[in-house]
């Protein structure tokens, strides 16, 4: 019978193998948004652009990541800022009223 240590080490390594299981924060984010084309229709439909808060988000930090997606029957931004220090924040607003 194999040891306890060398079936850790073996799950560890095979997990090490199996690479990202697809659910971690980043997939999570990717999964909410809409794909361009939906983006361009809701657009099309009166939802503002990303573009009209771009100098109020700008106040805030550098935008280093975004994009619409839908919560209920609205839409949001998710918008990555990074701040000083290098950190990284994500904030979320209503697409028709703005951060």
């Amino acid at each position: 019978m194999a040891s306890k240590s060398f079936l850790a080490l073996a799950l560890g390594a095979a997990l090490l193998l199996a690479g990202p299981t697809g659910f971690g924060p980043r997939e999570a984010f990717a999964q909410a948004c809409l794909p361009q084309s939906e983006v361009r229709a809701a657009v099309a439909s009166g939802v503002p652009p990303l573009s009209v808060y771009l100098p109020q988000l700008r106040s805030r930090g550098e935008v280093v990541s975004s994009c619409l997606a839908r919560q209920g029957n609205s839409y949001i931004y998710v918008v990555g800022l990074l701040q000083g220090g290098g950190q990284v924040t994500t904030i979320r607003f209503n697409a028709n009223t703005g951060p």
